[in-house]
């Protein structure tokens, strides 16, 4: 990892995070790890690992039981259960947008309470609308399915994932496309000073198999 240009601290982030997957006894995380080591030439696919590796460790710190890859690197991410509830899971994430963090952090000394210009307008939401649709192809119908969108972009937040949401609704609604996801769940990866919320769940009304209140009130809880 040093010689690709992993610092100390990231390493050592990595192995704790992958000590701890074993100790919350997170199955298949040897999985895991060999995705890690594959992808470490791929700055990008090495970070989307590292998240799929996060959000199992914070599940499974708020009861859920996790398996990594249930049906290996063709399908979902994640299973999840609790209470006899099953859902799969699609991980994805938002990458880090350096040119806005500095916007933010030099007009705000580093807290996000000031407005600042940036982003590119509709095409924030479409980014959400496509990238929901594209996760959403390695959900499964007979299953109760979930993406679990995380944003490390300072400008990919709640209100360009509700208007995703909302073109969504409408395509669902007039097509009935979509059957195999369940839900989205938008991580903003912040918690909101006006509302105390950073989880967004969306539930898909026509789905296949609908979230249960029980998993949805988990979800829409989840300890940071």
């Amino acid at each position: 990892m040093k010689s690709s240009g992993y610092g100390e601290e990231r390493i050592d982030y990595v192995i704790r995070l992958l000590e701890r997957m074993v100790n919350m006894d997170i199955e298949r995380t040897d999985r895991l790890e060999k995705a890690l080591y594959n992808a470490i030439p791929n700055n990008k696919g090495f970070l989307n690992h590292v998240a799929e590796g996060e959000i199992a460790l914070k599940l499974a710190l708020n009861g859920f039981h996790i398996v990594y890859e249930p049906f290996g690197n063709k399908g979902p991410d994640l299973s999840a259960s609790c209470s006899d509830c099953n859902i799969y899971i699609e991980v994805s994430r938002f990458e880090e947008d350096y040119e806005t963090s500095k916007k933010l952090n030099s007009a705000s000394g580093g807290e996000r309470k000031v407005l600042v210009k940036y982003g590119r307008g509709g095409k924030d939401s479409d980014a959400f609308y496509d990238k929901i649709v594209n996760e959403a192809q390695q959900l499964r119908k007979e299953q109760t399915g979930l993406i679990y969108l995380r944003s490390d972009n300072d400008r990919m937040e709640d209100i360009e994932f509700q208007e995703a949401i909302a073109c969504l609704n409408l395509l669902i609604s007039e097509q009935n496309l979509l059957p195999q996801l369940s839900g989205v769940l938008f991580d903003s990866g912040w918690i909101n000073l006006h509302t105390h919320k950073r989880f967004y769940l969306w539930r898909n009304k026509k789905a296949a198999n609908r979230l249960n209140d029980f998993i949805a009130n988990k979800l829409n809880n989840l300890k940071y």
